[in-house]
């Protein structure tokens, strides 16, 4: 049996890959990205939402973090591409259904942006945290 969140994470993973320009995309990186533009996804756990689900079903809020990442070029151009990227991940998540219906919501919540200060090319990131509610059997969060 494979988790739901598993499933999840594929399924971002994909959307990205496919939604957007991203040269790499990686799923809880051990390091930094080595081609740009990069998206990684990191997974930021899970806690149970308040109210009543279904009969046998346990809901979820499942916390993730996409971090954008573009090197190189003038400064307003690392940030035209920061943005063009940003808007690309958003298309590609933002969509109905969620992640192909496996979610119940997918919602955008904080953005924030960073500048790689020591970086030996100029290398802007951006961190783009979402939440995605979904349902799972009690007894086992898998998928049905």
């Amino acid at each position: 049996m494979t988790a739901k969140r598993e499933s999840l994470l594929v399924a971002i993973e994909e959307a990205l890959t496919t939604g957007t320009d991203a040269i790499e995309v990686i799923v809880d990186p051990a390091g930094d990205p080595s081609s740009f533009p990069a998206l990684c996804i990191v997974d930021g756990g899970q806690r149970v939402a308040e109210g009543q689900g279904e009969v046998g079903q346990t809901r979820y809020i499942m916390a993730v973090i996409v971090e954008g990442y573009v090197e190189g070029g003038t400064n307003a151009a690392a940030r035209s591409s920061l943005n063009d990227l940003y808007l690309q991940t958003v298309a590609a998540l933002l969509v109905d259904p969620p992640l192909g219906g496996l979610a119940d919501r997918l919602d955008e919540r904080d953005l924030r942006i960073d500048v790689a200060d020591l970086a030996s090319k100029r290398r802007l990131a951006f961190a783009l945290s979402i939440e995605i509610e979904f349902s799972a059997r009690r007894e086992s969060p898998s998928n049905p």
